[in-house]
């Protein structure tokens, strides 16, 4: 899996297909993937001021091309859980991948081994499928892991391994529209705006900054006698 959604040329791919198309005749679980790191690494650069004012949508923006779909004052619902669930908007195209590449075992099989991400630490699992991979896919992967092992394994507040994540899910996301077409753009673009709408439709109604004080007995705003007459 982690060779065909890094690779570019569509023959390639067709040619990677059929080798996992053999290998799937085999019982394989995820604990038998491998987990090598070559040399290959990113360019360590996924913190990105713009397009947003939120660096980890800027990163996924970037690597996947889609900077366009959204304007630069869209507002972030959850910013804490943004990369994971844009992992899981990758996630959703590996199987789509497979099957046009002609792995259709492969496809089945990914769905059952890859859950939906609903965390952290269901994107890690996404993330460590590719560890071994050729090309940007791998070094992003890589790059994360190395990061997490430097800050030991943060769980919030860490701006730079939620871009890597979300850079790691705009490169997969890149490769299925080369893939699958220009449609994977619309679906992309639907999802990120539920996600990041723009700032006026994402913030809340504005409250008062300032509140008249109550005030009660005779004399006050509002307390009008009553005409008993």
């Amino acid at each position: 899996m982690t060779e065909l959604v890094s690779g570019a040329d569509p023959a390639t791919q067709k040619a990677l297909a059929d080798r996992h198309l053999a290998r799937a005749r085999r019982p394989r679980s995820v604990k038998a993937m491998p987990a090598a790191r070559p040399a290959e690494r990113g360019s360590g650069t996924y913190l990105r001021p713009a397009p947003t004012r939120s660096r980890v949508l800027n990163a996924f923006l970037h690597e996947a091309g889609v900077a366009g779909l959204l304007s630069p004052d869209v507002h972030v619902l959850d910013e804490q859980k943004l990369a994971p669930r844009l992992v899981e908007l990758a996630r959703r195209y590996f199987a789509p991948m497979l099957a046009a590449a002609g792995n259709v075992e492969g496809a089945l099989r990914i769905v059952a081994e890859l859950p939906e991400v609903t965390s952290e630490r269901g994107a890690r699992l996404v993330v460590r499928r590719a560890l071994s991979a050729p090309g940007p896919l791998g070094a992003a992967a890589r790059d994360y892991e190395e990061h997490r092992r430097k800050t030991s394994a943060p769980e919030h507040d860490d701006l730079e391994g939620q871009a890597i994540l979300a850079a790691f899910a705009g490169r997969i996301v890149a490769q299925a529209e080369r893939l699958l077409g220009p449609h994977v753009r619309e679906e992309v673009g639907a999802t990120l705006r539920k996600l990041a709408p723009p700032r006026a439709e994402g913030r809340p109604a504005r409250k008062p900054s300032v509140r008249m004080p109550q005030v009660s007995g005779p004399g006050a705003p509002g307390d009008k006698k009553r005409n008993l007459g």
